[in-house]
């Protein structure tokens, strides 16, 4: 076994490529949302963050599952005509499972508002159907976008979705409507759109064959040859979603909305790279490992994934660590001075959350789901009870750091689990955190001593009033980051590699 894997695949030269065009999209989207998400937080209060996020800890978690996660077996067989009967499946059961949900909200969404502490909420909740649906026939057609490998497509639905409804959020803002109930609407405008637009985009080019492959047998074939999946992976993302949207429900139970929004903008903010890099990785990853299983070999793809996840990462998580307020209150204002200390505690977790996300799809490859269901239990548990322990005692940053720790204990030994079934050592994983993280010091280093001896006056400057210091500190920070990915991630010969590919560079100089 090779102590350095040269990158996720030695044959698969295009894993980069792929994945730039999904981060390209991502990354243009959170651009779009660091410049408009200081607007936002002058137009909108805390509280309204908070019942928005109410309303998505609701919808995402749902919506994500509405196909009882018979969208992810579409990558999985090796028959195109097979993957096409699959996905008219999962297109089929997402419908039917979002306007199931008109039902439920007639039952008990005055119950469930009440129990958020935000009866605002109550009225909204019948948005719910439509923001499954949206949200569900948009997982089902990415899965079968990643099968015919046509990222681009994928990145401009995201990039509409996104920048509709954060631009009608800050439109109606700039006119004097601001609400919760605004932002909700507008996150549902966007979700409708993109999938919309996602599915014209598919179905324009794939629905002659889709539809001349159609047949019912193969439909019964794949509802029965995968019920493992939908059964416990249904469970285990519904758990894994609730994981990820419960804070700020029992936050604002426990406290108040304003303390769930304050949450809300720092885990979103701190989540930027799990959203455009992440996430964009584990796209091109599950679809390489699906076709590696069949061909016999997935490790190579594991370990070089696991090395590149590392080296971007660890460094810019520790560096919040050390400047996370002083970055909220230049971006967003002074009162947002406590988000920022959230991100200063759920920055390591948030490193862990980063290099496991992708590899997350491994247990699908191998068929592991009830040993992965465990871990999503074991997870959603110790978050719900580190919150309750910090809410019983009305101490916030008791819950913050319970949670925090607690999720890096988690996310390490799952991470661990997972890389083992492609027969990865925990030994190599370990071995990439030290060498990362003693590549790092030098430069959070020199953050930190200018942190602590800042020679700046502590004044406001220009008509938002930003401190003159906090400018300083950043700009630091900035440069110590571009040293740091200059001597250790742009110096690294596979990803020059594929820079130049990608630029053309490579090709003019071989003419």
């Amino acid at each position: 076994m090779p102590a350095e894997a040269p990158g996720p695949s030695k044959k698969d030269t295009k894993f980069f490529a792929d994945v730039a065009k999904l981060a390209g999209g991502s990354g243009f989207v959170q651009v779009f949302r660091a410049l408009i998400s200081p607007v936002l937080s002058r137009l909108f209060l805390p509280e309204y963050f908070g019942v928005l996020q109410n309303y998505l800890a609701i919808a995402k978690p749902i919506g994500v599952v509405a196909s009882l996660r018979y969208d992810r077996t579409i990558l999985l067989p090796k028959e195109e005509k097979y993957a096409a009967n699959l996905l008219v499946l999962s297109l089929g059961i997402a419908l039917i499972t979002s306007t199931s949900l008109f039902l439920l909200v007639w039952l008990f969404g005055a119950e469930l508002a009440a129990a958020l502490n935000s009866p605002e909420l109550e009225k909204y909740l019948w948005f719910l159907p439509l923001s499954v649906a949206a949200l569900g026939l948009f997982e089902t057609l990415k899965q079968w976008n990643s099968r015919q490998r046509k990222y681009l497509r994928l990145s401009a639905a995201q990039v509409g979705s996104e920048v509709l409804g954060d631009g009608l959020t800050a439109g109606f803002g700039f006119t004097g409507y601001t609400s919760g109930s605004v932002m909700i609407l507008m996150q549902v405008i966007g979700q409708v759109f993109a999938t919309v637009a996602f599915a014209f985009l598919i179905f324009k080019e794939d629905l002659k064959f889709i539809s001349a492959n159609f047949d019912w047998a193969l439909i019964k074939q794949g509802l029965v040859e995968y019920k493992k999946l939908p059964l416990f992976n249904t469970v285990s993302n519904l758990i894994n979603n609730a994981a990820l949207y419960i804070p700020s429900m029992l936050l604002s139970a426990y406290f108040s909305t304003t303390v769930a929004g304050y949450y809300a903008i720092g885990n979103n903010a701190i989540r930027l790279p799990v959203s455009v890099i992440a996430n964009s990785v584990a796209q091109v990853f599950y679809q390489r490992c699906a076709k590696a299983y069949h061909d016999g070999d997935v490790r190579p793809i594991v370990e070089g994934t696991m090395k590149y996840l590392i080296l971007m990462s660890l460094f810019p998580m520790l560096l919040v660590t050390i400047i996370g307020k002083e970055l909220f209150v230049v971006a967003f204002g002074a009162g947002w001075s406590e988000a920022g200390i959230y991100t200063q505690i759920l920055s390591l977790w948030m490193f862990f959350v980063f290099i496991t996300t992708p590899i997350t799809y491994l247990p699908n490859v191998y068929g592991k789901y009830e040993k992965f269901l465990v871990f999503q239990l074991i997870n959603l548990a110790t978050r719900v009870l580190s919150l309750v322990i910090g809410g019983l005692r009305g101490d916030v940053w008791l819950a913050m750091w319970l949670f925090t720790l607690s999720g890096i204990l988690v996310y390490a030994v799952m991470m661990f689990w997972i890389i083992g079934l492609a027969g990865m050592r925990a030994s190599l994983a370990l071995k990439y955190m030290y060498k990362t993280l003693i590549g790092s010091l030098p430069f959070l280093l020199a953050v930190l001593a200018f942190k602590q001896r800042n020679p700046v006056a502590p004044v406001t400057v220009t008509a938002l009033q930003l401190p003159l210091d906090y400018l300083a500190l950043l700009l630091v920070a900035l440069l110590s980051a571009l040293a740091y990915a200059y001597f250790h991630f742009l110096r690294d010969k596979t990803i020059k590699a594929e820079l130049g590919r990608l630029t053309g560079a490579g090709k003019a100089r071989r003419s």
